[in-house]
């Protein structure tokens, strides 16, 4: 059931007091909430977007402006340029979106999601990564595009022959990226100023607090936190490496750190001075973390491989005839290549997140799970329930949206 246009509107909501700037978006409920987007949002500020804390307790999403201006509180839009200019950044965010499969339906309809930030001017976008906003718009990013323009021919005086291209062109184009091209190219016709569009950079302040901040979410009626996939792997993965591995490890490092008594004389004769000491003890330390972190990480990789090896479990794409290893514990299969070790991105109908394939140690068998996808997964031609996990056995056949597999082992 969707929300109606006016109540969606309504609770995008953007309060000043003094210096204080806050920007809230209040939810449904939380497995409305797309996670995956807001990870990606979070970590995307250079690119104009705006970084979302979750709120479960009060069902929010908290929106980092306090930085940042909404473009109703600027007089960019007095200067032709400055239209230009957030027609630009806003395409660079909608490239950016597609790039990470995150759906366009999340751009705000209108200009209560469009920010600046006061130091470079680059144009910032509150996204709301809710499905419940679809409601009937198929395209909200083409009405943010007529509303800015619409407010930079009001705010600025344009002459008419410029005016009636722009809004020609609007009546025409239905794609948002081609569209806002051709209007900054309609523009930079009419006046030199927009035809140089200089890159703004966002300060790094803003970009360091602007790090990924999902952590976990709690669906209804459910006491267990929703594990990112990085998580799951990682737990997986510890599971995997032996205690005696850990422990070799350390006896390395100690036997590294042993010295004889003629190198601790030897040493002794020429110590250098108290600050040399800290400085040089300082970066052999880190050193020496270093390359503990990456003896482990090396002995973990081979551990994995070889156990994996073993087990001699693929699938085969029938699409493409293609033999893919189950190399590591836990398999994911989808659109996004940050997140995922086999990449469909030919396929409109997968998912970001697709499916799960995990191995289980302690039962020698491997399950599959379905991220709750829009085009659902099946196993032998029955669909999968979302989170559930389905045993595989060999000669299995699954069907991730329209894209076939085998199972063999």
């Amino acid at each position: 059931m969707y929300l109606p246009k006016e109540k969606v509107k309504k609770m995008l909501n953007y309060s000043c007091d003094g210096q204080l700037r806050t920007l809230r978006y209040s939810f449904e409920k939380i497995r409305n909430v797309d996670d995956i987007a807001i990870r990606l949002i979070g970590g995307a500020a250079a690119d104009g977007l705006i970084s979302i804390t979750v709120n479960p307790a009060v069902s929010c999403l908290e929106y980092n402006v306090a930085k940042l201006l909404p473009v109703s509180e600027t007089d960019d839009l007095s200067k032709v340029k400055e239209l230009a200019v957030i027609l630009s950044d806003l395409k660079q965010v909608l490239d950016k979106l597609k790039g990470y499969h995150i759906d366009l339906r999340y751009v705000p309809k209108d200009m209560k999601g469009v920010f600046k930030e006061p130091v470079s001017g680059k144009t910032m976008f509150a996204l709301i990564p809710c499905i419940e906003i679809f409601g009937h718009q198929r395209h909200p990013e083409l009405l943010l595009v007529k509303e800015i323009v619409h407010a930079g021919i009001q705010q600025y005086p344009i002459d008419q022959d410029t005016v009636r291209r722009l809004e020609n062109e609007m009546e025409q184009d239905t794609d948002a990226g081609h569209l806002i091209q051709n209007l900054v190219q309609i523009l930079a016709d009419a006046y030199p100023e927009c035809r140089d569009l200089e890159k703004r950079v966002v300060p790094k302040t803003l970009l360091f607090e602007s790090k990924p901040v999902f952590e976990g979410i709690k669906n209804e009626n459910d006491e267990k936190d929703v594990k990112t996939p990085e998580a799951v792997k990682a737990a997986a993965e510890e599971e995997i490496l032996p205690m005696d591995t850990e422990i070799e490890a350390e006896e390395v490092q100690e036997a590294e750190e042993v010295q004889e008594p003629a190198e601790v004389e030897k040493a002794a004769d020429t110590e250098p001075a108290e600050s040399e000491v800290n400085i040089g003890s300082s970066l052999k330390n880190e050193e020496d973390e270093l390359w503990m972190s990456n003896l482990k990480e090396s002995i973990r990789a081979e551990i994995l491989n070889e156990k994996a090896a073993k087990r001699n479990a693929y699938l085969i794409r029938r699409k493409k005839d293609e033999i893919i290893s189950l190399s590591k514990d836990v398999f994911i299969v989808g659109k996004i290549s940050e997140f995922c070790d086999y990449v469909i991105a030919d396929n409109p109908a997968i998912s970001r997140l697709h499916a799960i394939i995990r191995y289980n140690e302690a039962t020698d068998e491997y399950s599959i799970i379905d991220c709750d996808t829009t085009n659902h997964t099946y196993l032998n031609g029955h669909r999968i329930p979302p989170e559930h996990a389905e045993i595989l056995k060999d000669q299995m056949i699954i069907h991730m949206a329209s894209e076939e597999f085998h199972f063999r082992r």
